[in-house]
């Protein structure tokens, strides 16, 4: 009776062993999906913000050639910036947001990346001087720093 109650142990054992290892290489597939899963979407919001800075720039245009300065023109830009604000809603809805950053804010190499310095002897070296293309996080995550000009005396 003890050596059947020990078979029974046994094999209870092996069989537990057994769950538990699948258990964790479930774990480790689904794991595994999420990652890929997040990478992929990261790759196709990088793809949006590309639009988005796409419509910055057309905005600068508008303003700079005066296509904004009639009624009609303002009717079309007031339009178009409406395409832009939607599709960042749509962005926000799904993690994205803007890195706030200032100029005259101190540059963090975490959230930034330099794209050229300039002297200024009245500001402090790593001083934002201007915002070139704007930073986004996806969940507390850098999905793309910010380009920025920051003072080097």
């Amino acid at each position: 009776m003890a050596d059947k109650m020990s078979n029974i142990f046994d094999s209870l054992q092996e069989k537990i062993t057994s769950l538990l290892q699948e258990k964790a290489s479930l774990q480790t597939k689904v794991r595994d999906a999420e990652e890929s899963r997040d990478a992929s979407l990261r790759e196709v919001f990088k793809d949006m913000i590309g639009v988005l800075d796409a419509f910055e720039r057309c905005e600068t245009i508008i303003s700079e050639k005066g296509w904004d300065s009639g009624e009609e023109g303002q009717k079309v830009r007031d339009r178009f910036l409406n395409v832009k604000k939607t599709l960042f809603r749509k962005l926000q809805d799904k993690g994205i947001t803007e890195i706030p950053l200032n100029t005259g804010d101190i540059v963090n190499d975490n959230l930034c990346s330099t794209c050229d310095t300039e002297p200024d002897p009245s500001k402090q070296d790593g001083t934002i001087l201007s915002i070139e293309k704007k930073g986004y996080m996806f969940n507390d995550v850098v999905l793309r720093p910010a380009e920025v000009v920051i003072v080097k005396n």
